[in-house]
């Protein structure tokens, strides 16, 4: 594993998209005071969830944030992002490559992000920490901050050490594990007070629940006893039932048989009366017929008698009396200019009420509406008997029709006022169409004897008389043919009429039949009615007896089903009444105390279980504790003794001699109560004591070549500084850390320790990879990429790269 890219954007100095790529080895970046190299250092130790403000030399979150230049303004968010070479899995992520991006914005809101997906910053932490690196300690080095390693304290120089043995992890889950075992404990102590308070109750109540078992028994029999006292009774009542049952299934079956019978009949006489209706209708029709044709024939006979009468009087052009025709003839003119008129407004008129009736029509299109096709057929056989000499006749004959229709769509099931609207419109559209065509008739007539007369004015006498000839000819064979109509539809009528009087016959006696099945029916289900009385009654009989029994029995009311059969022992009335009297004796059942112990019983049932199961939680608890315990002291022992001996190598290295050691300090602890129970399971002795030495810290004692041994404190900057390096390539060494970021760590060393700074770290690159930030030469020497920062007037950083290997073949 190695950090392969970082990228910041908008972070500190960096308020382009800045990103930079690493490789295993050295990497030293470079720049003048002031261009923003160590906020380098600052983003990775931000990006792996640094919270103290102080170490990012910031005094607010938000001061990571590009602050903005007098070139640039300032930005909303800021954001870093490391990209790490996982293929050997020390990062547990199952991905090659693991992206750790951390985002800030002005708002405060934050976010960490695992390769794109949210993620929280104790799981980024953990998983750091898994990986050998820590970020928090010797992991990145900030400015100025290298003596700070052995100047801290005994106390943490002792996390120092931890953390490279990679014990973190597992004071983590002790601490957690000691939380949770502490919180078992107490909620044990509640179970177990508990316990000892209902316990005594749970006694008293177990003693009065014994003797209402007893008085249990002494019901139970009794109880035993009704159900065969209840089961006599219901079986005594449904064989009644049943009994009652069939007789009514008799009737039920006669009435069904006679109303299927009558229902068919009835089917039947409607089918007739529908029958008869239709003949009726038809008898109106060729009545219709025949008063039409007759209407027509008196037309032709007075035509037929004018027209002679002409003749007779031989009227001629010659003959005929010039002015009286021109009068005539004006008296004509008025009369079809009148009729043309009326007829016009007649159309309009008619126009608009059948517009009004389309409308009405289609509003109640979706229910049933009269038959109108037989009264339109009755309609267009008065328009075509309508003359204009019979106007009376035919009006009477419209009247009648009319009133047919109104009774006819009388059942129209149309709302009321809908439905007068409706006939309303519908008579008015009759007279209209009525009028219109005794107008157009009219009309016709006046034209007709207009033009006669215009002819007679016009035409010589021969020709007239020929006219007239060939009209009586015309008008005479007309009336032949209606004579022979007249007289088939009269045979016709006739034998409609009599084929109507035989149905009418025939509908009499069939009513006269259906009246009497009526009757009938109606004696059948009187007899029905009171069997079904006589059957509520004994229904009602088995409800009470039901009921009873329900309450003598309670839930065992519901066995009645099995127990149902006739009684033949004679004393289970007085062994009833016995066993009742015996439960008044004994007194009533206190259902409150019996609900009261076994509500106190399931729960001391229950708290008992809680108890046990916490016990185990505290034995399966304390024994992970004394493994995390064993497994942290056995690793300290192992990386004390490691560290402790490459230190004093490493000192040696780089003071060219002297001694440097490091002791474990020890002091009395107290311990709480959850660890001393610990330890005496530990030590299965209960004479462990509740105070013993712990290791609380490790000294640090150096002496330079040629001085006395003195604490650190009493060193130099730079001794103190050589330390401290000795410290940590003494831990990268034991334990190597994925990758280090140094930030002028060797700034205080002169030129010689700087070149055995330089070899040091030369022989530690091949574990661990190194990000300096230097600027000493010696220290470039060994990296083998080197970047430029630098900050111009914007005040933005900006970064130059060299491969010195490229470099250096460049040069040769």
């Amino acid at each position: 594993m190695y950090l392969k890219r970082l990228e910041l954007h908008g972070f500190k100095s960096f308020a382009h998209k800045t990103i930079l790529d690493f490789e295993p080895g050295l990497t030293a970046i470079v720049g003048p005071n002031g261009s923003g190299k160590s906020n380098i250092a600052d983003a990775i130790r931000w990006v792996t969830g640094e919270q103290s403000l102080k170490l990012l030399r910031g005094k607010k979150s938000e001061d990571v944030i590009f602050a903005g230049s007098d070139k640039k303004t300032r930005l909303s968010m800021a954001e870093v992002a490391l990209t790490f070479d996982n293929k050997d899995r020390k990062l547990p992520f199952e991905y090659s490559e693991v992206e750790i991006r951390r985002r800030l914005f002005r708002d405060g809101e934050s976010e960490y992000l695992v390769n794109n997906q949210k993620s929280r910053l104790f799981d980024i932490v953990e998983a750091l920490l898994k990986s050998g690196f820590g970020a928090s300690n010797y992991a990145v080095i900030g400015q100025g901050t290298i003596d700070q390693l052995i100047l801290a304290g005994p106390a943490e120089i002792k996390g120092l050490v931890e953390e490279a043995a990679g014990v973190k992890p597992y004071y983590m889950k002790r601490d957690k594990t000691l939380r949770r075992l502490e919180q078992t404990r107490e909620n044990l102590s509640q179970v177990s007070a508990l316990i000892s308070e209902i316990e005594p109750r749970l006694r008293s109540l177990k003693r009065q629940a014994k003797r209402m078992e007893e008085r249990e028994a002494v019901a139970s029999e009794l109880a035993s006893l009704n159900l065969e006292f209840f089961g006599s009774k219901l079986f005594e009542l449904e064989n009644e039932l049943l009994s009652i049952g069939k007789g009514l299934s008799i009737k039920k079956r006669e009435v069904a048989e006679i109303t299927q019978a009558i229902e068919q009949f009835q089917k039947n006489l409607e089918i007739e009366e529908r029958q008869s209706r239709e003949s009726g209708a038809y008898l109106y029709e060729l009545s219709n017929q025949i008063d039409g044709l007759e209407a027509r024939k008196y037309k032709l006979q007075e035509d037929l008698a004018e027209i002679r009468g002409k003749i007779k009087a031989d009227l001629v052009p010659g003959n005929i009396d010039q002015k009286s025709l021109n009068a005539e003839k004006l008296d004509l003119e008025r009369q079809v200019d009148v009729l043309s008129a009326k007829l016009k407004k007649l159309t309009v008129e008619y126009k608009k009420d059948e517009e009004s009736l389309n409308s009405l029509r289609e509003q109640a299109n979706s229910r049933s509406r009269p038959d109108f096709e037989k009264f339109a057929s009755e309609f267009n056989q008065i328009l075509d008997s309508l003359q204009v000499d019979n106007l009376d006749l035919v009006k009477n004959r419209l009247r009648q029709l009319v009133s047919n229709f109104v009774s006819r769509t009388n059942s129209f099931p149309a709302p009321a006022e809908a439905r007068e609207q409706l006939h309303r419109l519908e008579l008015r559209m009759v007279e209209g169409k009525v009028l219109k065509q005794a107008y157009s008739e009219q009309l016709e007539s006046a034209n007709a004897k207009l033009n006669q007369i215009k002819s007679l004015l016009k035409s010589n006498p021969e020709e007239f008389k020929n006219e007239l000839f060939k009209r009586e000819q015309e008008l005479n064979n007309n009336l032949t043919q209606l004579n022979r109509q007249v007289e088939d539809l009269r045979a016709s009528l006739a034998k409609v009429k009599l084929e109507d009087r035989n149905k009418r016959s025939f509908l009499a006696e069939e009513e006269k039949k259906f009246r009497e099945k009526t009757v009938a029916l109606a004696k059948l289900k009187e007899e029905q009615n009171q069997i079904l009385i006589q059957e509520t009654r004994f229904s009602t009989l088995k409800d009470g007896l039901m009921k009873e029994a329900s309450e003598a029995l309670g839930q065992k009311a519901a066995e009645l089903a099995n127990c149902k059969k006739l009684q033949t022992d004679p004393e289970l009335t007085s062994k009833i009444e016995k066993l009742k009297h015996q439960l008044e004796l004994a007194g009533g059942i206190d259902e409150t105390t019996l609900n009261e112990y076994r509500e106190t019983a399931e729960r001391f049932e229950y708290l008992t279980s809680q108890a046990s199961d916490l016990e185990k939680g505290v034995a399966d608890l304390t024994a992970i504790i004394s493994d995390l315990d064993e497994i942290i002291k056995k690793q300290f022992d192992q990386a004390f003794d490691k560290i402790s001996g490459k230190f004093s190598e490493f000192f040696r290295i780089l003071f060219n001699g002297g001694r440097a050691t490091m002791s474990l300090l020890r002091e009395e602890v107290v311990r709480t109560e959850a660890e001393q129970e610990i330890l005496e399971e530990e030590t299965s002795s209960q004479e462990a004591s509740k105070s013993s030495k712990e290791i609380i810290g490790i000294e640090i004692r150096a002496t330079p070549p040629g001085k006395k041994l003195a604490t650190i404190a009493a060193l130099s900057g730079g001794e103190r500084a050589l330390t401290a390096i000795a410290l940590l390539c003494s831990m990268l060494a034991s334990y190597p850390s994925p990758f280090v970021v140094l930030d002028e760590v060797d700034a205080a060393l002169d030129e010689a320790n700087s070149i055995r700074f330089a070899k040091i770290l030369g022989t530690l690159v091949n574990q661990t990879q190194f990000i300096t930030i230097t600027h000493n030469r010696e220290t470039m020497r060994q990296g083998h990429t080197l970047y430029g920062v630098t900050m111009g007037e914007d005040g933005i950083s900006k970064i130059l790269s060299v491969k010195l290997e490229k470099a250096e073949e460049i040069a040769e």
